[in-house]
């Protein structure tokens, strides 16, 4: 049988070994868009390599983008980060869809 302290121990270099991987793969992010802003972690939280767009990030979102058939990236997966300035521009130019706008125009979706 494992002792407490044994597996105590044995946890708390598993979490320190994926705090240096996430220092080293998660690391702030520069705007596709305007390709000046920094889109910065909050340190505070912990950010999973692999679901970095559940993260909380400062000054903007990243976010996974995924295409699907029909594209010549069909199936490819990136992460891609924004500002907000950039978000804001793209909403007042008519290039991003407010979500929150279209449910009150047109309700929720359901079937």
């Amino acid at each position: 049988m494992i002792k407490k302290e044994d597996y105590e121990k044995a946890l708390a270099t598993v979490q320190a070994y994926n705090e240096q991987l996430n220092l080293h793969i998660v690391s702030n992010r520069t705007c596709c868009v305007c390709k000046e802003k920094v889109i910065s972690k909050i340190e505070a939280k912990h950010i999973h390599p692999l679901r970095q767009e559940e993260g909380m990030w400062a000054d903007g979102v990243v976010e996974k983008i995924t295409f699907g058939y029909g594209s010549k990236h069909d199936m490819d997966s990136y992460y891609i980060a924004v500002c907000d300035d950039c978000i804001t521009e793209l909403k007042e130019s008519g290039l991003a869809t407010d979500l929150k706008e279209l449910k009150k125009k047109y309700g929720s979706y359901s079937c």
